[in-house]
């Protein structure tokens, strides 16, 4: 590999370095919020399994 190729891969992987600490996107999800959403998770299931039930129209004795 010529001496170009040498420093262009250090500067690609030095500007990888660089480029990963200053992400926007927090990599850490605190425990709370893992719980609040599958706590928001299951009662939207639940919510849309009892809107889903079928009320039954039947009064009478069916012989």
């Amino acid at each position: 590999m010529s001496e170009t190729g040498k420093n262009v891969l250090v500067l690609c992987f030095n500007m990888l370095l660089f480029f990963e600490g200053v992400t926007s996107v927090p990599t850490i999800t605190s425990p709370a919020k893992i719980v609040g959403g599958f706590f928001s998770n299951v009662v939207s299931a639940l919510m849309k399994w009892l809107w889903s039930l079928k009320a039954t129209t039947k009064t009478g004795l069916n012989l």
